[in-house]
């Protein structure tokens, strides 16, 4: 569901059986038997979101886990020396010393919803990706913007989410949204079946520059963002 390529020397690849290191013709796996939602790789550390919890390993060898959350997570984001972490119900923040944990739920009710993707902007705003109300930033941990279809977001369910810049590369079930932050009221530009996507359901998305790749269920379409009409 998600690979990371580290020094060009070797990759992480996340699946629905664990999380494997391939390195040449060599694989090793971890978390072997887990579903691996997602992953981050930060100051030498992997952490892992699955269906049983969320833990954080030491690389290269990730063999010792060191557990964050106890229970199914869909995706997961360390910053500002605090863990974010993506659930079924909402989005949940663990502090670095892993003892004490904020439900930001209770304070802000939309991010009650399942979370389907997190990242960060060139600024350190947080973008959180949701499965019923859309894209929502949160600066110092406090919402800040929401977009929906209401401001021209392509759909309010998110599936995956790629920064490049001042742009996010929005995935949905409907096709794609473009939304540039350089400025406010942020520019939306939407992708569709009509603009050559070979399928609207976008499974995973990676941008550079005006050039953009989108994973969908037939395979990977690929095309220039400024060419399209």
């Amino acid at each position: 569901s998600k690979l990371h390529i580290i020094d060009s020397s070797y990759i992480f690849l996340a699946s629905s059986i664990g999380l494997f290191k391939m390195l040449g013709n060599k694989t090793s796996a971890y978390f072997y038997d887990f579903s691996v939602k997602d992953f981050v790789i930060q100051d030498q550390y992997v952490i892992v979101a699955t269906d049983r919890g969320v833990f954080e390993s030491l690389l290269p060898n990730p063999d010792h886990k060191f557990t964050l959350w106890n229970s199914r997570a869909t995706c997961v984001y360390k910053t500002n020396d605090q863990y974010y972490i993506g659930t079924l119900n909402g989005l949940y923040i663990v502090k670095k010393d892993k003892h004490s944990t904020i439900d930001l739920g209770n304070t802000f009710p939309i991010l009650k919803d399942k979370i389907t993707a997190i990242n960060t902007a060139i600024n350190g705003d947080l973008w959180v990706g949701t499965e019923n109300n859309g894209l929502i930033c949160l600066r110092n941990d406090k919402v800040i913007n929401q977009l929906t279809t209401q401001n021209g977001l392509i759909s309010n369910l998110c599936r995956c989410l790629y920064i490049a810049g001042n742009n996010i590369w929005f995935g949905s079930n409907k096709g794609i949204s473009k939304v540039d932050i350089s400025h406010q009221p942020f520019n939306i530009t939407n992708f569709t079946a009509a603009d050559g996507l070979d399928c609207e359901i976008i499974n995973c998305i990676y941008a550079r520059n005006d050039s953009v790749f989108a994973g969908t269920p037939f395979g990977v379409t690929f095309f220039n963002a400024e060419k399209v009409q």
